[in-house]
């Protein structure tokens, strides 16, 4: 799955790995994207046995540029029949932006349907609107659980000063993109923390750019998590809602929330 980035002028390949020094390649990324050494990393062994041809297991995918590998992927079978988990889909920090990450998933998608593999699972922090953008509106995944302090005394790299709250996208792969909203967007209802409508479909803003705010502002961050996680759990958790498309409009970040 080659593609031509001008703005970095190297062509990018994405490609199932097989070889061990290939897993290893994956350490250098897992170091450049901010791994703890020895705690959160992935051992090379542990992406060949999910990286197993025959019979098959999982998938492990890297994409290439400019002689280096650049991202990688990689998930494996769950006891439902039919369905596996994403771990990791990771990009250096000078290709993110870039479409890399993308790719990998629709190459992953593929090839999982070609195994008659139709659903995909995987954790991801909501505040995140880069990866909302690429999993919940491009791919058409579903946020359809919400876990407060999910990577609670967890180390590898996770924050303690932020709540390491998660959603549970489901992406069935006979999808691509977000729901679209049944309503007109701007008489959808935007709901805040003493507000509680019950329509079909509300609207949750999130920041702007999290990973940012949690740099220049840990309050600000600390205060978006809890009023947003207040909003998560009685939505999603408690009514049953699921997250089915990021929208932006008007200079702002919005999930829709839906009734399946």
């Amino acid at each position: 799955y080659p593609r031509f980035f001008d703005n970095i002028g190297v062509q990018i390949e994405v490609r199932e790995l097989r070889d061990t020094e290939e897993f290893y390649d994956i350490l250098k990324v897992q170091e450049a994207v901010g791994f703890a050494p020895g705690v959160g990393t992935v051992a090379p062994h542990l992406f060949k046995a999910v990286a197993m041809k025959e019979p098959p297991m999982g998938m492990v995918l890297g994409a290439y540029g400019g002689g280096e590998m650049i991202g990688y992927l990689y998930e494996f079978p769950t006891s439902l029949q039919e369905e596996h988990y994403m771990h990791g889909v990771h990009v250096i920090p000078k290709c993110q932006g870039l479409g890399v990450g993308e790719r990998m998933m629709l190459r992953m998608r593929e090839i999982a349907l070609e195994r008659g593999i139709n659903v995909v699972y995987w954790t991801y922090d909501p505040l995140e609107g880069k990866n909302a953008s690429l999993y919940i509106r491009k791919c058409g995944a579903r946020g359809v659980r919400y876990y407060k302090a999910y990577y609670k005394d967890v180390q590898g790299g996770f924050s303690d000063a932020v709540s390491n709250d998660r959603f549970l996208a489901k992406w069935e792969l006979k999808t691509i993109g977000g729901q679209k909203p049944e309503g007109v967007l701007d008489k959808i209802p935007i709901v805040e923390g003493g507000s509680a409508p019950q329509g079909k479909e509300v609207l949750v803003e999130i920041p702007t750019d999290f990973t940012s705010l949690m740099g220049r502002d840990i309050g600000g961050a600390r205060g978006w998590r809890m009023k947003t996680s207040k909003l998560f759990d009685r939505y999603v958790t408690k009514s049953g809602y699921n997250a089915v498309n990021f929208l932006q409009f008007r200079g702002r970040n919005f999930y829709l929330l839906a009734k399946p």
